[in-house]
């Protein structure tokens, strides 16, 4: 960790907080340091998810992962989103059902999130992601852009390339389930 003679800016500390080649090793760390302090407090999960990084933070809560090997990850996957070039992407939340945010896509654009039954984020290129918001505002659907730096979840990360950072990590059968955010299942064990 770097420590600063001086104070930083907030704006200076927001952005580079925020910039995700420091975000995802953050987010992780958080979310590991937040399972320890319960764990201290006697507080043991049944079961851990997470959507993201999150689910990379529940796969260290559950052992499958070493911390180390959570932040390493999480590490090379902000820094190999963070070399992208181009049109990075954007993100908008949307106050509507998934079919009908389904109808407002356009390409460039596919649904990212579907947080709740009325609430659904969509991303993709910028151009795409501004099209289909102000498609929603048309309608007077809510919509609101998301602070963030990339489309995230969408096929503006689509060139990534994190075989070999994957192959690297070592994996260990889960102490506790995980459940997937992605399918509709716990995940297997490391065998």
């Amino acid at each position: 960790p770097e420590r600063r003679a001086q104070p930083v800016a907030d704006d200076v500390a927001m952005a580079q907080l925020t910039d995700t080649q420091s975000c995802q090793p953050a987010l992780l760390a958080v979310g590991v340091a937040l399972t320890r302090l319960l764990a201290q407090a006697a507080v043991t999960p049944h079961v851990v998810v997470g959507h993201s990084v999150g689910e990379f933070t529940a796969a260290v809560a559950a052992g499958v992962l070493s911390a180390a090997d959570g932040v390493r990850w999480a590490a090379v996957r902000g820094q190999a989103m963070a070399a992208i070039e181009g049109d990075l992407g954007a993100m908008v939340a949307l106050v509507a059902d998934l079919e009908t945010v389904r109808g407002l896509l356009v390409d460039g654009a596919v649904v990212a999130n579907v947080n709740h039954p009325r609430q659904v984020v969509v991303a993709g290129t910028t151009d795409a992601v501004a099209a289909v918001a102000a498609a929603a505002t048309a309608r007077e659907i809510n919509a609101v852009p998301l602070a963030v730096s990339h489309g995230f979840h969408s096929p503006v990360l689509a060139g990534l390339d994190l075989a070999a950072a994957v192959d690297s990590l070592e994996l260990h059968d889960p102490t506790v389930p995980v459940a997937s955010c992605i399918q509709d299942h716990i995940y297997a064990d490391a065998a």
